[in-house]
């Protein structure tokens, strides 16, 4: 093989000689560096960059996984506030009704205490009314024989 090609070159080079481009020089050289007839400079400089890419994406994967982490926490602890929340209101909502129960209970029975008096009231003025129509000269009489 030529001396021209590194080994490199020889590597990469599966045909003949006469289809790989060397530099015009016989030497190889062209201003201090050697000629890269087929762009591995160039192929090494994007490995590079798709590396710094693969990296860089790996990067934002794992930002998005804590932010998707970190999302999923706060919807969980805004779903147990919702509930914990819903079970406070229920509890309340419950301690009313039984309030409003006691209550309600109460103003029955003192609404039929009221009734009770209302008619005790009503037939003591039946028994005072009779009295009331004797004179005032039996009046002594007439509350012996009211209270009898």
């Amino acid at each position: 093989m030529d001396s021209r090609c590194s080994v490199a070159v020889r590597l990469k080079c599966t045909r003949s000689l006469s289809h790989c481009e060397f530099p015009s020089t016989g030497s190889g050289l062209s201003h201090g560096k050697v000629e890269d007839p087929f762009g591995f400079e160039v192929l090494q400089e994007q490995q590079q960059e798709l590396r710094q890419k693969v990296l860089e994406l790996q990067l934002r994967n794992g930002e998005v996984k804590v932010l998707r982490d970190s999302l999923r926490r706060m919807e969980s602890d805004l779903d147990k506030q919702k509930r914990l929340h819903l079970l406070s209101e229920q509890e309340r909502m419950d301690a009313q009704s039984q309030r409003d129960r006691e209550l309600s209970r109460k103003v029955q029975s003192l609404q039929s205490e009221l009734e009770f008096k209302e008619a005790e009231m009503i037939e003591l003025q039946g028994k005072l009314k009779p009295c009331e129509r004797v004179s005032k000269s039996t009046a002594s009489e007439a509350i012996t024989r009211c209270v009898s």
